[in-house]
């Protein structure tokens, strides 16, 4: 019975073993992992901003997330979301929220 017990109790660390190596693995491999940091992104260029902006809008935010750049605009009672390439800043989504009349 006790050799039983004793080899249930190695057979149950060694299993508890593998799986913290396990997670350690994980966790040393996100934090390794290919990942761009702000420094080595390539800079925005500025320039003009009127072929993307129709007469009247403005813009009223602007984010950016896995290479893309988000920007608001707002203007003639319509908002609108453009979605631009990070590198080329060329307009790849433009979606309109048109408000409905009640």
């Amino acid at each position: 019975m006790q050799r039983k017990m004793r080899k249930l109790v190695i057979w149950s660390g060694l299993i508890m073993l593998i799986g913290i190596a396990a997670i350690i693995g994980v966790i040393v491999y996100k934090s390794v992992g290919n990942k761009k940091s702000a420094s080595s992104a390539p800079a925005l260029q500025s320039g003009p901003v009127t072929q993307i902006l129709q007469s009247g809008e403005r813009v009223v935010s602007m984010s950016s997330d896995n290479g893309y750049v988000y920007v608001l605009i707002e203007g003639k009672g319509v908002q609108s979301v453009l979605q631009l390439d990070g590198e080329s800043m060329a307009v790849i989504k433009r979606v309109q929220f048109i408000p409905q009349a009640q």
